[in-house]
């Protein structure tokens, strides 16, 4: 099935003059013929709530082309807080990687801080938010440890049911807080809900040292993280509501060479082919797109989703579970979630009052439109 895409004239071209790789002698011919047609506030806006703001800066400065001076101006604004946050955040993941190196409790660190640790990005361009951290379950206690003494608030994550944290426990058990930065503490790359076989033993095992600062500093293999890359946000084009819009541009930075292999030892073909098309849709900016790159769609111009788009997602999202004799359960318990999860996150009243406040804010954001 082909949609036909949403993106309205300028952020069609957000997206386009702001995807790595772009030719600047293109970008340059492209950007003198419609840069009248742009609204250029909606531009700025969108820019900074997609983290493709960098991008932009970045394929601008090469292709040696005039942006109006108050978009650049916000622009190079936004850019500077964001560096300054990813050095304030880097001295706690030095820290942490020292306490961790320390105690002897084998970690690799991921996502944002992978490319950047492996010089792909920079803290001026690929936008970070926190600090995710990989380890075995055995070493739970450890890092607990560690980060209380490091003087972190530690939490264990709320599940919505017994069954749920019985199947789930294993992904990401504990979140702490350092200075106003999150940490996620994951033992799984992924919850067992999914048909993935990714053993934390295996990809600790194949980690990569990097030399960073003068730090050594575990990686994910390159190949385990260039499929983690894809397959986080798959996870998140149909499971979750988190995504940014820039991370079409993580793909990049990744050789696909034996990928398809991988990606059949860990029994993630289909996402990984399902993936690729998207990115191929999305870089050779198609009228016609699947899926996959209709709904990544709705989080760079902030859409409706559509009545269609609803009802495949929660589709796809059934369908995909692996433990399908135990989703009836899940979904009982997502819909009616047990009394500590609803009071944790909405309140201290009545099961029924905030069993209301929750469908009331899950309504809103699943029908979420731009303000």
């Amino acid at each position: 099935m082909k949609f036909k895409s949403s993106l309205n004239f300028t952020d069609k071209h957000l997206l386009k003059w702001s995807l790595r790789g772009i030719d600047p002698s293109l970008l340059n011919a492209d950007f003198k013929e419609k840069e009248h047609e742009i609204d250029w506030d909606s531009f700025v806006d969108h820019a900074q709530k997609s983290h493709l703001a960098s991008y932009f800066l970045e394929n601008a400065k090469r292709a040696a082309i005039a942006v109006p001076e108050k978009v650049s101006s916000a622009l190079e604004r936004y850019q500077q807080r964001i560096f300054a946050h990813h050095l304030f955040c880097l001295e706690i993941l030095l820290a942490l990687n020292q306490n961790l190196n320390e105690s002897k409790i084998e970690h690799v660190f991921l996502k944002g801080w992978d490319l950047v640790i492996r010089g792909y990005s920079d803290l001026k361009v690929r936008q970070i938010s926190d600090i995710d951290v990989l380890i075995q379950l055995k070493d739970l206690n450890g890092i607990m440890k560690v980060l209380k003494e490091m003087g972190a608030s530690v939490r264990t994550v709320d599940f919505k049911s017994k069954l749920h944290e019985k199947i789930e426990h294993y992904h990401a058990p504990l979140q702490a807080s350092y200075k106003g930065i999150s940490i996620d503490i994951h033992v799984r790359l992924f919850s067992s809900l999914t048909p993935y076989s990714f053993e934390t033993e295996d990809l600790l095992l194949n980690k990569e040292r990097h030399d960073f600062q003068g730090r050594s500093i575990y990686l994910l293999s390159e190949i385990d993280a260039a499929l983690f890359c894809y397959l986080h946000a798959y996870k998140h084009l149909f499971y979750g509501s988190a995504l940014k819009v820039a991370m079409i541009n993580d793909f990049s930075y990744f050789k696909t060479a034996d990928l398809d292999r991988h990606a059949s030892l860990n029994q993630a073909t289909q996402a990984l082919k399902e993936m690729l098309e998207f990115e191929r849709e999305i870089t050779e900016n198609h009228d016609k797109i699947g899926f996959i790159a209709f709904t990544f769609e709705r989080f760079l111009c902030f859409r409706k989703k559509t009545f269609l788009e609803a009802l495949i997602l929660s589709q796809r999202r059934f369908v995909n579970l692996s433990i399908r004799w135990k989703s009836f359960g899940l979904i009982f318990y997502d819909i009616f979630p047990q009394r500590s999860f609803l009071t944790n996150n909405f309140g201290s009243s009545s099961y029924f009052i905030c069993w209301l406040r929750r469908s009331f804010n899950f309504f809103n954001l699943f029908f979420k439109t731009k303000k």
